[in-house]
């Protein structure tokens, strides 16, 4: 997730120079509720659907963060928006 953040989001010269090895816990420990010092003894399919579950909601919180989660499920869909692509056909485009 992380290039997908790096991708979308710009950081500041600071932000690229400090780095945190613990946040990825931090988050996992505030959203669960799970003592900081127990995350590690989590099942590691548990400690990585805390992690993306703490990321969801951490990133919808804000109109951006919003946005973006918008973008990564569109991007995402493999079907075609039928109603998209008639619309666009019935004021001249070509597909």
């Amino acid at each position: 997730m992380n290039a997908l953040v790096d991708k979308y989001f710009q950081k500041e010269q600071w932000e690229q120079d400090l780095t945190s090895n613990t946040s990825d816990y931090k988050a996992v420990a505030d959203y669960s509720g799970v003592p900081l010092d127990k995350v590690q003894d989590l099942p590691y399919a548990q400690y990585k659907l805390y992690l993306r579950d703490a990321w969801l909601a951490n990133m919808s919180k804000s109109e951006d963060g919003r946005k973006f989660l918008e973008t990564c499920w569109r991007i995402r869909q493999t079907s075609a928006d039928e109603q998209a692509i008639e619309k666009y056909q019935r004021y001249g485009g070509d597909v």
